[in-house]
């Protein structure tokens, strides 16, 4: 589901810096945009050019904000919304504001009086909603059999943020710098040439898959977290070793829906709105499995806790990947420690579906989709000819057991 971020009110503005009536608590962003499963689309815009000796200029720059969209300002531990932001136009702003839509910077479209009149104007957040929709169904078509967790994944975790909107950034901008992003911007602009590269290269690793995250333990008789699921991740160790201190990024993707509570006691709170959360975690270059598991449980253990010791290297850090029922995530470190974190965990931490009630019933299961991106540039050929030569190991393996 796709729903538009809703727009401003143009006789709102005045002659200050548009983005600061934007980021406005008035302009906060419209039900049901909030919700946790769709997908939010803002608007964006690179319409800037207007006819020579036209009285006006465009508003908004080059591939910043569109005035019309509008951002989130709620609290940190809502999901990140907008999700995406795709063109909705531009604003032509004359001597004396308000400013005003100018067709010049609007995005054409088909009348729905054809064929009386075959073209008309459209802007704003549902055009940019419309493009968002076309972009899915084009990836869905593409690959048919992914389920709606994978494709949601795939489109989001394509989206990057333009050269201006980064420009907002400080020149070394820590994980609080990205806030504004966030709420301004979701994840950036979609990328549909990486989207479907992502669904079709080996380079990005794609994981379909249910998990059971709550159970009753048979000591006790309360409530517990049921379920992890670990995965040892078919790097391409040896060609990750020969790049040495050479720069790669990881980016992950966890996506699943949840049910919502409806009661009103739990809108302010995530771990009794949503029936669950899951998160995933990262090993450290050196930590073993063993290791591993032990901090990842204790981490499930305490969802308000610090944040982890591994946020030093995500870009985003916890506070913005653990909001939410779609989580993403990237790190930039020397592709030698890359080849040693090669093991990654899904675990759930509570939601209301934790319930001792509840259980006794039933104990139910939710379907996610885990994506994992390397990204080294140039150098992709060469990973991935190894990471082929290891899936096909563990599919020729997994047919040997299934016969």
């Amino acid at each position: 589901m796709l729903v538009s971020a809703g727009n401003t009110d143009n006789f709102t503005f005045g002659a200050g810096n548009y983005l600061d009536r934007c980021d406005h608590e008035d302009n906060e962003i419209e039900s049901p945009a909030q919700a946790w499963n769709v997908v939010s689309v803002g608007a964006f815009t690179e319409k800037t050019v207007l006819p020579n000796g036209e009285p006006a200029q465009a508003l908004a720059p080059f591939g910043d904000l569109s005035p019309a969209s509008r951002t989130a300002s709620w609290s940190s531990h809502w999901p990140n919304k907008p999700d995406v932001v795709l063109e909705g136009g531009n604003w032509a702003l004359s001597a004396m504001p308000p400013p005003m839509r100018h067709g010049w910077l609007s995005l054409l479209s088909t009348h729905h009086n054809y064929p009386v009149r075959s073209f008309t104007f459209t802007f704003d957040t549902s055009a940019a909603t419309a493009l968002a929709a076309k972009d899915v169904t084009e990836l869905w078509s593409d690959y048919p059999t992914l389920w709606p967790e994978t494709v949601r994944g795939l489109y989001v975790s394509s989206a990057r943020w333009t050269q201006q909107m980064r420009a907002h950034l400080p020149a070394q901008p820590n994980k609080g710098h990205f806030t504004p992003l966030f709420q301004r911007y979701g994840y950036g602009v979609p990328d549909m040439a990486r989207a479907r590269r992502s669904a079709s290269n080996a380079l990005t690793l794609i994981v379909e898959d249910t998990i059971t995250p709550y159970g009753i333990s048979e000591k006790t008789g309360g409530d517990v977290h049921n379920e992890m699921k670990l995965f040892a991740l078919p790097w391409p160790v040896e060609a990750l070793r020969a790049l040495g201190n050479a720069d790669v990024t990881l980016r992950v993707a966890l996506s699943s829906f949840i049910a919502p509570n409806p009661s009103e006691a739990s809108r302010g709170v995530r771990y009794r709105y949503a029936s669950h959360n899951l998160r995933f975690q990262l090993n450290r270059a050196g930590e073993n499995e063993a290791q591993f598991l032990a901090r990842i449980s204790k981490a499930a253990e305490q969802p308000d806790g610090p944040a982890s010791d591994e946020d030093d290297l995500w870009d985003f850090g916890s506070n913005r990947r653990h909001v939410g029922s779609l989580h993403i995530d990237q790190l930039t470190c020397r592709a030698s420690d890359l080849a040693r974190r090669n093991l990654l965990a899904v675990h759930p931490v509570t939601g209301w579906w934790k319930s001792k009630k509840l259980l006794a019933e039933s104990l139910p299961s939710v379907r996610y989709a885990l994506i994992v991106e390397i990204d080294a540039a140039e150098l992709d050929t060469e990973l991935y000819a190894e990471v082929q030569v290891a899936v096909d190991a563990l599919i020729a393996a997994q047919a040997v057991v299934q016969v």
